[in-house]
């Protein structure tokens, strides 16, 4: 049975980035497709700290920025940035 989407109230600045790359959708299927525990990403917004499989899981999965998930500088996805830009 699949979690009903919610937009949960992080705890840390790594949750308040995650809750933005998921904007409310459903984790279970994305933890199923890159390996992760159910929950896990609820208890990262939680504020449990990540280990570094699943932030690089998280990474891969939605194609962010490694540097703004961890770090919050920069850009989430520079590379649409970039798309926008030669669009012009």
């Amino acid at each position: 049975m699949a979690r009903p989407k919610t937009k949960k109230d992080p705890k840390t600045l790594f949750g308040k980035r995650l809750n933005y790359l998921f904007n409310g959708k459903n984790f279970l299927d994305f933890e199923r497709k890159h390996g992760l525990s159910n929950g896990q990403i609820s208890k990262f917004i939680d504020g449990v700290e990540p280990r570094l499989s699943a932030i690089e899981a998280i990474i891969k999965g939605t194609g962010c920025n490694a540097a703004w998930l961890i770090t919050g500088e920069g850009e989430p996805f520079p590379d649409a940035k970039d798309d926008k830009e030669t669009e012009q």
